[in-house]
């Protein structure tokens, strides 16, 4: 299989997309805002570039990625956040694949603070209100899965 494309993974967590990924994609990088997930979970071993930084002071170039995967982000900023990161993305053409867990609440974990839910009310209702511009993928009570239109 030809291996052209190139992902982000935001919030890359243990790394599972690079791991899902990785055979049929020629370029995954990630950007992770903790850095001592860094290490934990050996990011530079998964991905090809790994950014520490907050992905709200990224900036997009046009078609930069053929993916951008926000899996378990948008629940950790808040919806003005949230709306002005999925329009860079759009604005920039770039096809983006988001995952959400429902009503959801958490804060400060193992001394992050960016693991704090700021949207900790999502449901598939909410979702389809505060994003329309996002395509319902699947959803169940407690997950959600979208894509751009």
């Amino acid at each position: 299989m030809e291996r052209h494309c190139s992902i982000q993974d935001v919030g890359p967590g243990a790394g599972k997309y690079s791991n899902l990924l990785r055979d049929r994609c020629l370029k995954i990088d990630c950007v992770e805002i903790f850095e001592p997930y860094i290490g934990k979970y050996n990011l530079h071993d998964l991905y090809d570039n790994v950014f520490n930084m907050d992905i709200l002071e990224w900036e997009y170039t046009p078609l930069q990625y053929d993916l951008v995967i926000l899996g378990d982000i948008l629940e950790h900023l808040t919806y003005i956040d949230a709306k002005k990161l999925l329009e860079r993305l759009k604005i920039n053409g770039i096809q983006h694949f988001v995952a959400v867990p429902f009503e959801s609440p958490q804060g400060v974990v193992a001394g992050n603070s960016n693991e704090a839910h700021l949207q900790e009310d999502l449901t598939a209702e909410r979702m389809s209100v505060r994003y329309p511009e996002l395509k319902e993928i699947i959803t169940n009570p407690f997950y959600g899965l979208y894509r751009n239109e």
